[in-house]
């Protein structure tokens, strides 16, 4: 009796094993496919200039002092076109990120938004070791929440 529960009991554990595998094949397969997509629609908007939100990082910085949950509802997950001045290159968390100035006067002058950068970390490294502080740049990244935007190596344009 013991032996068929111990082979009972290694069949269903064997089963969870391979459905959490199958599962997590789906799940990166499925964040390869959004990964592509966000890819295609970044160089579809540099073609295309309608598919991205146009604005100013001191605008962004601007809504998201005023209302954060308005300023989210507008560019969180949403495709935006920023041209700024680098303030600073840095690593947050692990994640390469370029500060652009956001400030317009005295009041905001430290303002910033940040470009989070995400992906092949060698690509990544490669596109921010030509950036530099006081350079102009323009990228089009996604809104995470917050004054962040996700970004690629394919953003520049």
């Amino acid at each position: 009796m013991f032996k068929f529960l111990a082979t009972i009991f290694k069949l269903a554990f064997l089963c969870v094993v391979v459905v959490a595998g199958i599962v997590i094949y789906q799940m990166s397969e499925e964040s390869d496919k959004k990964k592509e997509s966000t890819l295609d629609l970044i160089e579809r908007a540099k073609k295309d200039p309608n598919l991205a939100i146009h604005v100013s990082p001191a605008e962004i910085s601007a809504l998201y002092s005023k209302n954060e949950f308005a300023a989210n509802q507008e560019y969180k997950g949403k495709l935006v076109s920023i041209k700024g001045e680098v303030k600073k290159l840095d690593t947050i968390l692990s994640t390469p990120v370029i500060e652009l100035w956001a400030g317009t006067n005295l009041l905001n002058m430290f303002d910033s938004i940040y470009m989070d950068f995400k992906g092949d970390r060698e690509k990544v490294t490669a596109a921010l070791s030509k950036i530099e502080p006081g350079q102009k740049v323009r990228l089009l990244c996604f809104g995470s929440g917050g004054v962040h935007f996700d970004c690629h190596t394919s953003s520049f344009y």
